[in-house]
Parts: structure tokens; C-alpha cells; sequence
């Protein structure tokens, strides 16, 4: 008959003395377990009654023992030898290993809520080989199953599924485990004092050695014409897989020309993977640290730490859609709980291009981000063409489908283009998006948007989002609540030009001449910074609802409760000094933050 811990209630082995949940010596009962509940009546009705009984107990069982020793000729005093109830040290140690997974193994926790980047990387530069630039002949175990994957240990193993892969085997149904931080390149000489594209660009012995360069997981390529318009794909070779990254970290990435992250293209699911002090020269379509080209899938719990990104596609004005963690999602894509810290983009000769702080850009299906958080500085350098130019940017997304839960400290700059021909260049941007063809929910964005605007550019840029819309063909209408940003918009205009325009929000709410789409935004602040409007003018040739829309003057009235009358600061809002530096904050993203 099965034992239980009298005291907890918890099952207890066979020949366990000790439990393992509470750590006592106690008496077992062979029935059933107490429930917590009919343990806490009773203890409820006779607590006062135990508590008589057992102190008048005690009180006798002290008298008895008094008597006894007298009898054999001893007073009561300290013992020269003892036992004790207390688990012995092994027993300790056998209990702790017992408390984490059924199988004894701990689980990792994310990268990004252990010790500081710092910290693990002087820990894995302690403890790691760097890699030989090898390919390893087999993965370290593992069947490829669910119940028990290929696990990936080296730097060697992890380039046998980039060259497999690549060479046509997609590793659908099948399942991989990172079971080690992985070291591809020296970063001993990593300085965490200097921003990334310094550590990249320095050329000092004290800089990283770029001596193994990485060839991306799975890849996709087109040829193209003069206009930048794809031709003919050339290659397409998906990872189809499932990898998981187990909380472990990619360390000393380098993807030079043709290369355009850890992942190239992914059709399958990407979870628990982080990437850190590592930088990517991309000449291609997309970028992003964990996937460049995710179609139809879902990364999650996936992190960057210190990477520099520059994208330059030279003049040819070939699209780029780079992001901190994923550069562009085709078709039903999801991307949840990623974070990006510390991370440079940089894009040269800009003349179409998608660039976010988690994600580039998404087309041809719906795409959810959730729950993410990016601090990134994105820098963008236009080119001038005799076609049409556009630059989209947002603290999360250049372009995405719904977005909640997510925070942006992501900082936005439009550089200074020359353009001796007067040919406009589109330069738009939101704190969270580009442009959203969906919702966005709880979201808050701190970072700040600068541009300049020269001869015939045109500049919109949004607190929250440079347009919000639905297609001709959608449904559902659009929603904007629980919004907030409190950076700073900026534009240097010295021709003071009327095709300049910001907005505490959101400069353009589109519904492409769908007259069934209704908008709403609703419970959202603003700092004042360049606009104290909160909605474009464009937005007005809609069904608009707006209701608890606030603009501040300055920081010092946010967080006065004064500020935000019959706001709900009971379930959905709520004001914390150590929280978001006191300023209001939707309550679903104390977590993201914590």
C-alpha cells in the first residue's frame, strides 16, 4: 500500500524515513493523503484544542524523561553522542536533485534572466573550447525524437546541421537540443564598456578575432534585375525541424556576405536559443541574429546580446528586412517572448527596407508578436532612386500583423541622404511599428525617433505607430488600447517642408476603402514631443472611436494618478516607482520588465 507523509500530506518511496517535500522525520500513513484543504479545516477547529493538549503532552513526556534518567543513574545535561531526526548531508543533497525535472536534470533557465551577459561570458570563455571551424562527423547523441533528440554540444555538431541542411535534408518531424553554451569564435577580447559595432570594427589586439565565419542553417536566394525586383529563386533549402536551444547561448557569432544569422531559413520551430557578441554583414534579402527567414512557424523564448547587424544591399535597391531577432516572417508566423538588448542595426543605401527591433517585417499571412522587449539603436541611411522609396522602422516591427504585450527602448535615427536630383525619400516610423496591419494591444514604447528631412523627403513619424490598418478584404475591426510612449520625435526640417509629419501615436489609420472597418483607441498617453496631436489628420476619413486619449506636457505629470481619471488601475493599469521609472504601465507587462 502506497506511504504518505503524515505531516504534508506528499508520497513517500518505500523505504523513505525522511520526506522529501517537507524535509522531516514524521510519521506515515498508509490511506489516503490529506487534502490541503481538510488539513486546513482541521487545523482550523482544533487548533486551540492541540494546542492544550500538546503543551499539558509535552509537560508529561519532559517529566517522564526526567524520572527515567534519575532512575538509571544520570541527570539531564548535554550528550556526549546524538541522533537526529535532520536529513544527513547526502540525504540533503539527494532531496535537491530529486526537486527539479523527473529525471534529475536541471532545467536552464532563459539567458536573458540569469547573471549579467557579462558575467556568462567570462563564465563561458572560462569553460568553453572555441571552435575549429570543423564540421563534426555525428551529433553527440540523441535518435532525433521528441522523447529524445539529436543534442548539439559543439560548435562542430552545430555546423553538421547547417551543412546538412543546406544540402537538401530538412529535418521535418525530427528534434534537436543544445546541451552546451556553444563558443564559435574567441570573444575573450570582447569589451562589455564599448557598444557592439566597436567590439566589431575595432582592429586592435584586444578585439575579437573573426577567424570562423558561419554558414547560416538553411537558406533561400533569388537572382535580380536592375529594379531590384526578384527574378528566379535560386536556391531553397529549409530547416523543417524543431530545435531547441535548451537556455543555452551561441557565443561569438560571425556571418559574413551570404550568411544571415544562426538560421537562415526556417520552416520549423525555433525555441529557448540565445545569441550574443556576435555581428552579421548582410548582402542579402534578411537578416536577424536567430532566424533570417522564418515561413509559417513560431520562435519563441529566443534572445540577442551585443550583436552588431550592418545591412547594405548596395544601390540596387533590393529589399531588406533585418531585426534583432527574426528579419522576415511569411505567412502565419508567431513570434513570442523574445527579447533584443544591446543590439546595433545598421542600414546602408535604404532604398525598401523593413527594419524592427525583434522583427524586420511580415507578409502574405498573419503575423502575432507577443510578450517581447527590444533595446536596440537602429540607424538608417537612405538612398535617393528614380523609383519610389520607402524606409519603415519600428521599436518592435518594421511591418507586423497584431502586436500585445510588448515593449520597445529602442532608439530610431534617419540619417542625412545627399540627393542632388530632388528625388523624395519615404522615411517612416512608430515607437512599437512601421506600419501594423492588425492590433496593438498593451503596448509601450521609451525610445526615441530622430530624422532629417532634405529637399523633397517625406517623414511621418508615429509615438506608437506610423499607420494602422486593414486590407480591402479583412475583417474584424481595428483596435488600438492600453497604449503608451513617453520618448522624444524629432525631425531637423531647415526648408520647413509640408510632407513632414508627427504624431503622439499614430500619424495614419487605413482601411483601403473597406467602409465596414471601424477603429477605436482607447486608454492611451502621450509625452508632447514634435505633435501634441494624437491621430493624424488621415485618420479622420474613417469610422473613428477615441475615448481616455491623453497628452502630457512633460514626464513629471505621469505619474500622478490626477493625470488619469477613471482610468482602471485596478486590472489594467497601474503606477509603481520601480517599475518603468513611476510613469503608468499597462499591468501585463510588469513581468516582461521584472
Amino acid at each position: 500500500m502506497a506511504k504518505f507523509c503524515g505531516n504534508c500530506g506528499k508520497p513517500l518511496g518505500e523505504n523513505d524515513e525522511v520526506c522529501g517535500n517537507c524535509g522531516t522525520h514524521v510519521a506515515v500513513n498508509e490511506a489516503v493523503p490529506p487534502t490541503a484543504q481538510s488539513r486546513t479545516a482541521s487545523n482550523a477547529i482544533n487548533g486551540k484544542k492541540a494546542a492544550v493538549i500538546g503543551g499539558a503532552l509535552l509537560a508529561v513526556i519532559v517529566l517522564a524523561v526526567v524520572l527515567i534518567k534519575v532512575a538509571s543513574g544520570t541527570t539531564p545535561g548535554p550528550s556526549t553522542s546524538s541522533t537526529s531526526s535532520a536529513p544527513s548531508s547526502s540525504t540533503a543533497q539527494q532531496i535537491a536533485a530529486n526537486s527539479s525535472t523527473p529525471d534529475g536534470e536541471p532545467t536552464p533557465i532563459p539567458a536573458a534572466k540569469n547573471e549579467t551577459l557579462e558575467g556568462r561570458a567570462k563564465k563561458a570563455i572560462k569553460e568553453l573550447d572555441v571552435w575549429d571551424g570543423s564540421v563534426a562527423e555525428s551529433f553527440d547523441g540523441g535518435d532525433g525524437s521528441v522523447e529524445n533528440p539529436y543534442q548539439i554540444a559543439n560548435g562542430g555538431q552545430l555546423a553538421k546541421l547547417a551543412q546538412d541542411t543546406n544540402s537538401g535534408i530538412d529535418f521535418a518531424g525530427f528534434y534537436f537540443v543544445l546541451t552546451s553554451d556553444i563558443m564559435l569564435n574567441d570573444i575573450n577580447g570582447w569589451d562589455f564598456g564599448k557598444t557592439p559595432e566597436a567590439n566589431t570594427r575595432d582592429a586592435s589586439n584586444t578585439s575579437p578575432i573573426w577567424k570562423n565565419t558561419w554558414e547560416s542553417i538553411g537558406e533561400r536566394s533569388y537572382s535580380w534585375d536592375q529594379d531590384g525586383n526578384a527574378e528566379a529563386e535560386l536556391v531553397k533549402a529549409p530547416f523543417a525541424g524543431n530545435f531547441d536551444g535548451a537556455g543555452y547561448t551561441v557565443w561569438g557569432m560571425f556571418c559574413p556576405m551570404g550568411s544571415t544569422g544562426l538560421f537562415g531559413f526556417v520552416t520549423g520551430n525555433i525555441t529557448n536559443t540565445s545569441v550574443a557578441c556576435g555581428s552579421i554583414w548582410n548582402y542579402s534579402v534578411s537578416a536577424g541574429a536567430v532566424v533570417a527567414w522564418l515561413q509559417d512557424n513560431t520562435i519563441s523564448n529566443c534572445y540577442s546580446e551585443d550583436i552588431f547587424i550592418q545591412s547594405d544591399t548596395g544601390k540596387l535597391g533590393v529589399q531588406e528586412l533585418v531585426g534583432s531577432i527574426c528579419g522576415f516572417c511569411e505567412d502565419n508566423c508567431n513570434v513570442l517572448s523574445c527579447s533584443a538588448k544591446n543590439v546595433e542595426i545598421h542600414v546602408m543605401h535604404a532604398l525598401r527596407s523593413e527594419i524592427g527591433g525583434i522583427l524586420g517585417g511580415s507578409f502574405s499571412g498573419d503575423c502575432n508578436i507577443s510578450n517581447c522587449y527590444s533595446e536596440c539603436d537602429i540607424d538608417i541611411y537612405g538612398v535617393a532612386s528614380d523609383t519610389v522609396t520607402y524606409n519603415r522602422a519600428g521599436g518592435i516591427c518594421g511591418t507586423g500583423k497584431n502586436i500585445s504585450n510588448c515593449i520597445s527602448n529602442t532608439n530610431i535615427s534617419f540619417f542625412e541622404v545627399i540627393n542632388d536630383d530632388n528625388r523624395a525619400i519615404n522615411s517612416v516610423a512608430g515607437g512599437i511599428a512601421g506600419s501594423c496591419s492588425g492590433n496593438i494591444v498593451s503596448c509601450g514604447s521609451n525610445g526615441d525617433i530622430s530624422g532629417i528631412c532634405n529637399n523633397n523627403d517625406r517623414i511621418s513619424f508615429g509615438g506608437i505607430a506610423f499607420s494602422v490598418g486593414r486590407g480591402e478584404n479583412d475583417t474584424g475591426n481595428i483596435t488600438i488600447r492600453n497604449c503608451y510612449t513617453s520618448g522624444k520625435i524629432s525631425v531637423e526640417d531647415g526648408e520647413k517642408s509640408e510632407d513632414v509629419e508627427v504624431n503622439g501615436l499614430i500619424c495614419n489609420i487605413l482601411t483601403d476603402g473597406n467602409n465596414e472597418i471601424e477603429a477605436s483607441v482607447t486608454d492611451c498617453y502621450f509625452v508632447t514631443s514634435g505633435s501634441d496631436q494624437a491621430i493624424g489628420s488621415n485618420a479622420k476619413e474613417i469610422s473613428l472611436f477615441t475615448n481616455q486619449v491623453i497628452s502630457v506636457s512633460s514626464k513629471s505629470d505621469l505619474n500622478k494618478f490626477d493625470t488619469f481619471m477613471n482610468w482602471d488601475f485596478e486590472n489594467e493599469w497601474a503606477i509603481d516607482n520601480k517599475v518603468n521609472d513611476g510613469f503608468p504601465i499597462p499591468r501585463s507587462l510588469f513581468e516582461i520588465l521584472s
